[in-house]
């Protein structure tokens, strides 16, 4: 994850680096609490500067600072090879203190002065080969001896190009060491709120996420330690009891001794806090004034240390609230709650008011329940899919009614399942199995297990579930069994290759069974459109299928399933409609942020990342693909893959691709994901493509290209022909360029469509007038669209082609504009291929390095400082009061002038860069 509101940290560190790069040595101390982000600043200016550094790290650990210069002997070994340059004396020095020669009384040094001399001349004699930096995490850990050597080299450090950083909690540890002290403190309110909802990645209530933000105190790991330690009710919107945790035996028993001290008012008080999610003083006052307990109360309780009364009411840690509210007994807590029920105004805040009054209840309570289930919708638009959540499931519990309360129980999971909390739906359908049901609710039961299976295991079973719940909901619910049709169907699209064979011919049956609509909505004119694809090939579909796709983006996206996202991105890409397809995938990623129905927000920033790769925005499509396995791996989902495969494909990064692969291909062929499996030989065949391994790409694409995958026609297809074209293997691509001229049959006004066709036509044809034609027509067909990779690839077959016809001139002109389009992306494998190309056409490859290419100007290092820092280009764009067209623009000027292909490479060597004059 980026670091958030660093800035002035990052910067100090910087200047630090510049310093020991350019051999000026130094000494940067920094200092701040457990948590605050210290060596997680370090890791951001090493990871993003640190190329050519030699770098070595020790942490000082509690069971070795009795042992001399065990420290110092961990930050020398690495240099151990540099020993026989040094003098006799000083390299016998140092190897009796590391015990690598046997001690000599008559050479014994008690002052230590000689080891330390050695030691700094091992540092000068290493970094004289390259600049070396040796940080120690928790310096207060390590041995006397070695912190007295250190100390020594402090001071004599800045004739030699190495840095020497201190890492510590309290500054009085680190002072002997002078040089940069760095405090770094917890983060500013609105950073911090940044960091917590890129970690949460859900809505969350403001005045909860207020009181989070406030009690994390700007500790950055509190905040990141959140999601896994709270509820997805409590973090959705304060709808829920603090969780009671396991807490360390130390920790739990310190709370403990402190809360039992308490008089028994100011004890009081401390449980009502913690019943109160807002930290509203004046609601809390209230509340305490019912109960009886006085202003004087609140002396006491902040003698603790766990707890402030001020503009907020603070705890000091989410575990002191919780230990403060689960020390008590279930009628004090009732007590607290009917209190604060009694002070929660029912106009303004009545959501808050239903739910203390749901806690204070002692039993089946209809009214209560009623008003909780009216209050759901509300609380979801405040706090998300988990304040919905946790509304209905409380109304369930409170329900005298048995059928009403089977009802509200399969609201509740299905409402749990969208907030992204699996478990608790299966738990809360087990309950629901337990009482009354109607045929409609057996069948909603079938429907909410069969969905569960499938964001579990996205595997064929999964999928037949679906198949079988849509076939018995069809008699009492039809428009469930439509949904769950759809969802069948997008089921069978990610199973690929291992679905039923049977499977699309019994949905369209079941589909033909279901009584006839009086209105097609959009996704049952996209639903009606692929069902006839799958009968009647994609050109009698066309209008159906584009009326369905253009009405999902004039729809609200809430509105939509995770299947029906599928179903539209996929037949998007189909139609070769990239503009409708940025539109869905945009609009479902904020429809999803809003609601916080989170299960589905992997999926849909896949999706969104997947244009951000067509369009040549790399760095802006690993964000989202890393977001999208952050909370896939929090909530237990399968990974995703798809799309980060095909980054690392497009960067040339081969030992990333296999390394995905490694972990995703056994995955997938054990849960039976036949789209992951195409996705994976895509990716190795465009990877290859790129390496001008042309034979391998064939080989790699040949399972994929036989088959007609939703969503892959764009892509599959044209790879494989190429590398069997290229490969001589004519025989093979024609029969595919057949197969690929069927599907583009319904979009011959589409730019994307014709081009990728009149491209792969191009590689085929023995005619060299039809392929110049062709060539020509594909490059002008990608320059008016925003499919900057298409484009470049069409620019390099094309210049190599006429390369190959001996016409050198336009061929340079041609590869040098697909090489430095390849550069501009990050596109490594490509752009080496077309350096390659045009070397063999005569012209000298242009090798732009830091020493040799012009100055950045000021505002081109602005851009560089800004993108170097992790902000995408619409970040870059606002803080820097530029346009986005503006930003990129002056990003390929930066990437031609350092020489780099990425923002990944840009951040490694601006440290590097000159400046303007």
């Amino acid at each position: 994850m980026r670091l958030f509101g660093r800035e002035r940290e990052l910067a100090t560190m910087l200047g630090f680096l510049d310093d020991v790069r350019t051999g000026r040595g130094g000494v940067l101390a920094l200092c701040g609490q457990a948590g605050v982000g210290k060596s997680r600043l370090l890791q951001e200016i090493t990871d993003r500067y640190g190329a050519g550094l030699r770098l070595v790290t020790v942490t000082g650990v509690e069971f070795e600072a009795a042992l001399p210069y065990s420290g110092l002997q961990r930050l020398c070994e690495p240099l151990f090879g540099e020993i026989d340059g040094l003098s006799a004396a000083h390299a016998q020095a140092l190897r009796r203190a590391f015990g690598q020669a046997d001690a000599n009384p008559a050479e014994a040094d008690d002052s230590g002065l000689l080891l330390a001399v050695s030691v700094l001349a091992l540092l000068s004699q290493a970094a004289a080969k390259a600049p070396v930096m040796w940080v120690v995490d928790d310096v207060a850990w390590i041995d006397e001896a070695s912190r007295a050597v250190l100390t020594f080299l402090s001071r004599r450090i800045a004739a030699v190009p190495a840095g020497l950083v201190v890492i510590a909690r309290d500054d009085e540890v680190l002072s002997p060491f002078g040089g940069v002290l760095l405090t770094v403190d917890g983060l500013p309110d609105a950073p911090a709120r940044d960091l917590l909802m890129a970690a949460v990645a859900r809505p969350l209530d403001p005045q909860v996420r207020d009181r989070i933000v406030a009690e994390a105190r700007g500790n950055p790991l509190a905040l990141l330690e959140l999601p896994h330690s709270i509820a997805v009710t409590e973090l959705a919107g304060g709808y829920s009891c603090p969780a009671e945790q396991s807490l360390p035996e130390t920790v739990e028993a310190e709370f403990r001794r402190r809360l039992d001290e308490l008089p028994v008012a100011s004890s009081q008080l401390v449980m009502l806090s913690a019943a109160d999610p807002t930290g509203d003083p004046a609601l809390l006052w209230q509340a305490a004034v019912r109960l009886g307990i006085p202003a004087v109360a609140g002396t006491a309780a902040e003698a603790t240390g766990l707890i402030t009364f001020g503009t907020r009411v603070l705890f000091r840690h989410p575990l002191a609230r919780s230990a403060a509210y689960h020390r008590d007994t279930a009628e004090t807590r009732r007590a607290a709650h009917r209190a604060l029920a009694a002070v929660t105004d029912p106009v303004r805040d009545p959501d808050r008011r239903a739910w203390h009054l749901a806690l204070a209840a002692t039993g089946p309570d209809e009214l209560v329940a009623a008003e909780l289930s009216r209050g759901a919708s509300r609380a979801r638009a405040r706090g998300g899919a988990g304040a919905g959540a946790a509304f209905l499931e409380q109304a369930a519990y409170l329900t005298p009614d048995p059928r009403r309360r089977t009802s509200r129980l399969l609201e509740a999971a299905a409402a749990k399942r969208a907030a992204g909390a699996p478990t608790d739906a299966a738990a809360l359908l087990a309950e629901a199995a337990l009482g009354p049901r109607e045929s409609r609710q057996v069948a909603l039961t079938q429907a909410l297990h069969a969905r569960l299976a499938f964001d579990l295991r996205r595997d064929p079973d999964a999928m037949m579930m679906l198949l079988t719940a849509a076939e018995q909901a069809a008699p009492v619910d039809p428009v469930l069994a439509r949904e769950l049709l759809r969802e069948a169907y997008a089921a069978a699209v990610f199973v690929g290759r291992y679905g039923t064979p049977d499977a699309i011919s019994r949905i369209a049956a079941a589909t033909v069974g279901l009584p006839p609509l009086v209105d097609s909505t959009p996704r049952e004119l996209l639903f009606e459109g692929l069902l006839m694809e799958k009968l009647d090939g994609p050109a009698a579909a066309t209008s159906l299928l584009r009326r369905g796709i253009h009405g999902y983006t004039d729809e609200p996206a809430s509105q939509y399933t995770l299947g029906d996202l599928w179903l539209a991105c996929g037949a998007a890409l189909d139609c070769w409609d990239e503009t409708a397809f940025l539109d869905i995938a945009q609009s479902q990623v904020r429809a999803i942020r809003d609601s916080g129905a989170i299960v589905s927000l992997p999926v849909a920033l896949s999706y969104r990342s997947l244009i951000a790769v067509h369009e040549g925005k790399l760095d802006d499509a690993q964000q989202l693909v890393d977001e999208a396995a952050r909370i896939s791996d929090e909530l237990g989902l399968p990974p995703m893959a798809y799309v980060d495969i095909t980054i690392a494909a497009w960067r040339g990064d081969e030992a990333r691709v296999e390394r995905i692969a490694a972990a995703a291909e056994p995955d997938a062929r054990s849960r039976k994901e036949g789209r992951l499996l195409t996705a994976i030989e895509y990716a190795r065949a465009l990877l290859l493509n790129g390496l001008g391994r042309h034979a391998d790409a064939m080989t790699a694409s040949a399972p994929a290209a036989m088959l007609d995958e939703m969503g892959f026609r764009p892509t599959v297809p044209p790879e494989f022909i190429e590398a069997a074209a290229r490969s001589g293997r004519t025989d093979l691509a024609v029969p595919a360029l057949r197969r690929l001229s069927r599907a583009v049959e319904g979009a011959p006004d589409r730019n994307w469509a014709m081009g990728m066709l009149t491209r792969c036509e191009a590689l085929v044809t023995d005619d060299p007038d039809l392929a110049d034609r062709r060539f020509r027509e594909s490059v002008e067909r990608f320059t008016a669209t925003t499919l900057a990779t298409e484009e470049a690839r069409s620019r390099l077959l094309y210049g190599e082609w006429l390369q190959r016809a001996g016409r050198d001139e336009p061929a340079r002109n041609m590869l040098r504009a697909a090489a430095e389009r390849f550069t501009e992306i990050g596109a490594g494998a490509f752009a080496n291929r077309a350096q390659r190309a045009l070397a063999a056409s005569g012209e000298r490859p242009r090798h732009r390095n830091t020493r040799t290419g012009a100055p950045l100007t000021a505002q081109e290092q602005q851009v560089a400082r800004v993108v170097a820092g992790g902000a995408t280009t619409k970040e870059a764009a606002n803080q820097l009061f530029l346009s986005p067209r503006t930003v990129d623009a002056h990003l390929r000027s930066i990437f031609a002038k350092l020489g780099v292909t990425s923002r990944r490479q840009l951040a490694e060597r601006l440290a590097q860069a000159p400046s303007a004059d």
